[in-house]
């Protein structure tokens, strides 16, 4: 039977020095003679994506962008592209939090990279990469072409300042989830102190310890939160 098979391609169809190893090439012949269809993943958009290398080897398609783009047999089967008021909105936010990040879309990458640390490569490397495709954000507010983006560096205080409202919401969270399971406990233990009910006492306390290692549960997880 004809099947889909997928393939990421850094560090599976590339190796860690971004060389396709000889046993890569012959086991995708094989499977294209089988008549399995072969495709490429990534996360990345599809301008990451280098044709004149991968697609040679016999993939009938790709699947890109976080599931943003779909492409079979050199045809373009969907797209998914996030509202150019959206990706504005969001490029104001991340403006006023200094934070440095990449827009990202199918036929260019939207990045100013002055907004990176001083010295940093990330910015140096996909200029290299890309060229020309990589396109400044500010001065193309009105035409950036965006179905994904991410965020690599804030300032310290930004950093901070998310984290804090993290612990909070998370605190929040955990403080509802603990009533639950306290609420349980003072229902049963106020039942086998008012009614003398010897058949149900050994499900009471098992229901008692049940919730106490849930609370328990709970209690570790806003530990490791503390710790972060």
């Amino acid at each position: 039977m004809r099947k889909a098979l997928f393939f990421f391609f850094f560090g599976t169809i590339w190796d860690k020095g971004n060389r396709i190893p000889d046993s890569t090439k012959e086991a995708l012949r094989l499977l294209k003679g089988q008549g399995h269809y072969l495709f490429l993943c990534s996360g990345r958009t599809r301008i990451f994506i280098p044709d004149a290398t991968l697609m040679p080897l016999g993939f009938d398609g790709v699947l890109a962008g976080c599931g943003t783009y779909g492409e079979f047999q050199g045809e373009e089967k969907f797209y998914y592209r996030i509202p150019l008021e959206d990706i504005r909105r969001t490029n104001d936010i991340l403006r006023d939090m200094g934070a440095a990040y990449v827009f990202e879309g199918r036929h260019a990458l939207y990045m100013d990279a002055e907004r990176f640390p001083e010295g940093a490569m990330f910015p140096k490397v996909l200029y290299e990469r890309l060229g020309e495709k990589v396109v400044r954000v500010t001065g193309n507010e009105e035409s950036l072409e965006v179905s994904k983006f991410c965020v690599n560096y804030m300032e310290a205080k930004e950093r901070q300042k998310a984290l804090e409202e993290r612990r909070r919401d998370f605190t929040n969270a955990m403080a509802h989830e603990l009533k639950t399971p306290l609420g349980v406990i003072r229902n049963l233990a106020e039942n086998l102190l008012e009614h003398n009910m010897e058949e149900k006492r050994d499900y009471y306390l098992a229901q008692i310890i049940g919730q106490t290692e849930d609370m328990d549960a709970l209690v570790v997880k806003m530990i490791q939160v503390s710790r972060l």
